[in-house]
């Protein structure tokens, strides 16, 4: 069951296996405020871009970054937090296609211990009720070729290939679409 008023507030009751139940939410992320919480993610996922070679992370750098995606799309700026715990990040934007508007998910990050227990899905729900809310028909992303297990999540959960890209370190990067059905016009 979930409530859902705006991209603000959106909540939901998760059913886990054990009986018990657990309050997920999503909250905006004021870069300063939350600084050291965007800057431990965004370095957990650098330290594995690093060990490929040629990433280096700059702090300053990225919270300027986080600023500006902060103040361009408020709502697509959020943590998950599980019974008031952050367990991820999710950072969504505009972004133009071939001559079109596309939603696209530019980061999508969970702590190690929440992973492989279907929060991904809820983080999916909410990108497309945003860009839905946007009036955006389709949402992009980008995932390395050599993530396997991550390629197949989205796969599953709908998304396609749409061609090779490079990521920022040079890695070789399938850039990833779904089309959002829409109720009552078909997908």
């Amino acid at each position: 069951m979930f409530n859902y008023t705006n991209c603000i507030t959106w909540s939901m009751l998760m059913q886990r296996e054990e009986g018990e139940s657990e309050l997920i939410t999503f909250r905006l992320v004021q870069p300063e405020a939350d600084r050291a919480t965007i800057v431990t993610f965004y370095a957990d996922i650098s330290e594995e871009e690093a060990a490929q070679g040629g990433f280096h992370f700059d702090e300053a750098e990225y919270l300027e970054f986080a600023k500006q995606k902060a103040a361009d799309l408020p709502e697509g700026f959020v943590f998950m937090e599980r019974d008031g715990e952050t367990i991820g990040e999710l950072v969504l934007r505009k972004a133009e296609y071939e001559g079109r508007e596309v939603g696209y998910i530019s980061f999508i990050y969970l702590i190690q211990a929440a992973r492989g227990k279907g929060y991904s899905e809820q983080m999916i729900d909410y990108a497309e009720r945003l860009f839905t809310k946007l009036n955006l028909t389709e949402y992009h992303l980008r995932v390395a070729q050599a993530n396997a297990r991550a390629i197949r999540f989205y796969e599953k959960h709908g998304f396609y290939i749409l061609g090779e890209e490079q990521n920022s370190i040079s890695q070789a990067c399938w850039r990833m679409g779904k089309r959002i059905a829409r109720l009552g016009r078909g997908a």
